[in-house]
């Protein structure tokens, strides 16, 4: 009988360590989740500015006056 109840006790400890780690799982589960989440986000920002810099980096380089066009107006002469 005292076999019996060792038995018991000591089950019932595990069942409280499987319950304690099948929560600690649940809970990671969860930060996972959140961190998945969070990472997509990040993703469509990151594609986001990529394509607001490729849009910019192309304006700016229509609005940009060249090294030689400067040189042309400082250096030639004015004619009509």
């Amino acid at each position: 009988f005292e076999e019996i109840n060792a038995c018991d006790t000591m089950l019932e400890s595990m069942e409280k360590i499987l319950l304690g780690f099948q929560s600690d799982l649940g809970g990671i589960s969860d930060e996972i989740k959140h961190l998945q989440k969070e990472s997509m986000a990040m993703n469509i920002k990151v594609k986001n500015r990529r394509a607001v810099e490729d849009t910019l980096k192309k304006f700016l380089q229509n609005m940009v006056v060249s090294d030689n066009l400067i040189v042309g107006i400082c250096q030639e002469r004015v004619s009509e």
